[in-house]
C-alpha cells in the first residue's frame, strides 16, 4: 500500500481494513469548500461538479491546496463523489464582498447539492463580527440537520496563537489538528481555550487529530506533492468520514441523515482514543 504516491496516509489511517468490508465510499458525496480543485489524472474520475463563489473564472497553475486536500479524500474514500466549491483565489483570498459571505453561499450549496461530508481546510483568527457569526450559526444548523463538517483547527500555535481557528471553532463542526510524522501533535497544531462569538464565551473542543505533516498527495500538474498543516489532516479525517457514511448507510438505509450522522459521530469519538500526555504539546499538558 506504501508503494502507491498516496499509499503513506491510507496505511497510518488503517483505512485497508475497512476497504476489506467493502466500504470504499460508494454513494457518498464530499464538498471540498476551498481554493478550486485543479485537473488531475488521481481525480478526474472522483471529482463530479465545480462551483465558483470567487467572481473569477480561471483555475490557475498554481492552485495546488485543494487538489491535494481532494486527493487524500480520493485515497482513502476512492469511490466517493468529490464536489469543489471554489471560495479562494489562487492567493487564498475571498471576494471583495467578504469571505464569510462567499463562505456561507458555498455551504449552502453544497448542502443543496447533497453533500454529506464538508471539509473545510481553512481558517483565520476570530474577529466576532456578524458574518462570522452567521457562518458559524450556518455550520451549526446543518449540523444538527445531519451534514458532517470537518473543520482545520489553524496552523499557528507556533506563533504564540491560542485556542483554534473560525470556523473549527463551531460546536457542531469536528476539530481537525495535526500529528507530526512521529505521531505528536504537530508543532503548528492549535489547541486550548477558544472564544466562541456565537456561545459568546470561552470554550474547550475536542481535537481529532490525523497525520497533517509532510503528506503526500496530488498536486496541479499532474504530479505529487509535500504539504503540511491542519489543512492534511482535516481531509484525512473527512475521507474515513466518508467511509464511515457509506457503511452506515449500508447497514440501515431506512435511518434518516440526522441519525446516520449521529451514528458516526457515536463511532469516531468511541473508537478514538486519547492523546497519550508525553505526545502532547507543552501548553496541552496538565500542569
Amino acid at each position: 500500500i506504501k508503494s502507491f504516491p498516496m499509499g503513506e496516509s491510507v496505511w497510518r489511517m488503517g483505512v485497508q481494513e475497512l476497504w476489506r468490508e467493502g466500504l470504499t465510499g460508494k454513494g457518498v458525496k464530499v464538498a471540498v469548500i476551498d481554493q478550486g480543485v485543479h485537473k488531475h489524472r488521481e481525480l478526474d474520475a472522483a471529482v463530479r461538479g465545480s462551483k465558483d463563489f470567487t467572481g473569477r473564472r480561471d483555475l490557475l497553475p498554481q492552485e495546488d491546496h485543494a487538489t491535494h486536500v481532494s486527493g487524500t479524500i480520493h485515497a482513502l474514500a476512492p469511490d466517493a463523489e468529490i464536489r469543489s466549491y471554489k471560495v479562494f483565489d489562487e492567493r487564498m483570498r475571498g471576494k471583495t464582498h467578504g469571505e464569510q459571505t462567499t463562505i456561507m453561499k458555498a455551504i449552502d450549496a453544497a448542502v443543496r447539492d447533497g453533500n454529506r461530508i464538508i471539509n473545510m481546510s481553512l481558517g483565520g483568527e476570530i474577529d466576532g463580527k456578524m458574518p462570522e457569526i452567521r457562518t458559524l450559526a450556518k455550520i451549526n444548523k446543518y449540523a444538527k440537520q445531519g451534514v458532517i463538517f470537518v473543520i482545520s483547527a489553524g496552523n499557528d500555535l507556533d506563533e504564540g496563537v491560542k485556542g483554534i481557528s473560525a470556523p473549527s471553532v463551531a460546536r457542531e463542526a469536528f476539530s481537525s489538528g495535526a500529528l507530526d510524522v512521529s505521531g505528536r501533535n504537530a508543532a503548528f497544531s492549535q489547541h486550548g481555550r477558544t472564544h466562541d462569538p456565537a456561545r459568546r464565551k470561552d470554550v474547550y473542543k475536542t481535537l481529532y487529530m490525523t497525520p497533517g505533516t509532510s503528506i503526500v498527495s496530488s498536486v496541479a500538474g499532474q504530479g505529487y506533492g509535500l504539504k503540511s498543516g491542519t489543512s492534511m489532516s482535516a481531509p484525512h479525517l473527512a475521507g474515513a468520514m466518508g467511509l464511515l457514511w457509506g457503511g452506515a448507510h449500508q447497514a440501515d438505509a431506512a435511518l434518516g441523515s440526522a441519525a446516520l450522522s449521529r451514528k458516526i459521530r457515536g463511532a469516531v469519538t468511541s473508537s478514538a482514543r486519547p492523546m497519550p500526555e508525553e505526545d502532547r504539546p507543552e501548553g496541552a499538558r496538565k500542569k
